[in-house]
């Protein structure tokens, strides 16, 4: 938001400098009361101001009184250069974002506008930004449960698999079918002990009915 305003007090500061070159002083100054009327005074500020930083022409300054006192006019420029800057507002909530302008006879021209417009705009970004998040936040939480319930499910066959089996059964198996790779991996180590077991105690049961016999 700062780039944007600055290139587009860039872009005005060259059009009010081409205007004061080829029309003069009155007409740049006249330009300079038009505009404010346009966008309102206490949004933008408008000033040419001398190398010795007398005010030569500007737009209406009730609103900015004082807001420009004590700032350097222009005195580290070079004819062409700009420069940026920030300085608070009268009201002291908000800023207001300048640049200045050395002319080719030595005349400083500074162009000011209210950020309150882009303050205004970044603070619907933030609410806008702020809601996404929470979504999403939302979204990850309700997602993560349906997973979690999802994967445990799973587990519950085992775990209900292995409290059905009795003395007597070892014939239970835990379907192989459901969510989820591990899961599977389980089951399928589970059903694969279950087979041993199984073997054993038929091999315990024959041995024992030979012995009997």
């Amino acid at each position: 938001l700062l780039s944007r305003a600055d290139d587009e007090l860039l872009g005005q500061a060259r059009q009010f400098l081409a205007l004061y070159e080829e029309f003069g002083l009155k007409v740049l100054n006249d330009e300079f009361r038009r505009e404010a009327e346009a966008v309102g005074a206490d949004n933008v500020v408008l000033l040419l101001r001398s190398p010795h930083g007398a005010t030569v022409a500007h737009s209406d300054l009730a609103f900015w009184q004082g807001v420009l006192s004590g700032h350097p006019s222009g005195d580290a420029l070079s004819v062409g250069d700009t420069a940026h800057f920030t300085i608070p507002m009268p009201d002291s909530r908000r800023h207001a974002r300048f640049i200045e302008l050395r002319t080719s006879d030595a005349n400083v021209l500074q162009i000011g506008r209210s950020l309150a417009s882009d303050r205004a705009l970044l603070a619907s970004y933030r609410r806008v930004f702020a809601l996404v998040v929470v979504g999403f936040l939302l979204f990850g939480v309700a997602l993560g449960w349906a997973l979690t319930g999802r994967a445990m499910k799973g587990v519950e066959r085992v775990t209900q698999a292995a409290r059905g089996i009795g003395d007597s059964d070892l014939a239970t198996r835990v379907p192989l079918t459901g969510p989820g790779r591990e899961i599977g991996d389980l089951a399928s180590a589970f059903n694969e002990m279950l087979d041993r077991i199984s073997v054993l105690v038929t091999e315990i049961r024959e041995v024992s009915d030979n012995v009997a016999h």
